[in-house]
């Protein structure tokens, strides 16, 4: 069984996102325009979700790109990877394309999968992800 995180502000956190509970069944649009549910992509196999603040980020870069070099070995064990980017379609195709990923990347860049208070899921505020896009 995995440990707990220890978070320290659970306002911060979706009541449903919760470390050994099933992730929610998002359905968002993938890389190639189609809408998919979490749950056609993942099948009976485990399945990695990374929620990606976007291209712009650097600690995403780098976190994709050493999983697109792991990648070959998961395939190998059936894991299914998913990326939710709160990049718009063009960005997260662009991205998922840059680092030559093979899995699905999915844009939300409404923060459907992350509801109310999202900055538990990304890690963002409404703030620092306008002024992150824009430059400010």
């Amino acid at each position: 069984m995995a440990t707990p995180i220890n978070i320290k502000d659970k306002s911060l956190m979706r009541e449903d996102i919760i470390p050994g509970a099933t992730f929610p069944d998002f359905k968002l649009t993938e890389h190639t325009g189609k809408r998919r549910k979490l749950s056609d992509v993942q099948g009976n196999d485990p399945m990695i979700v990374l929620l990606a603040r976007g291209m712009y980020c650097p600690k995403d870069q780098w976190q994709q790109k050493r999983l697109v070099d792991f990648y070959p070995e998961l395939r190998v064990g059936y894991v299914k990877i998913v990326t939710i980017s709160t990049d718009d379609l063009m960005l997260t195709s662009e991205f998922r394309t840059g680092l030559n990923a093979e899995w699905p990347f999915f844009s939300d860049p409404e923060r459907d999968s992350a509801g109310p208070g999202y900055q538990g899921v990304y890690g963002l505020t409404p703030q620092s992800n306008d002024a992150a896009h824009t430059g400010s």
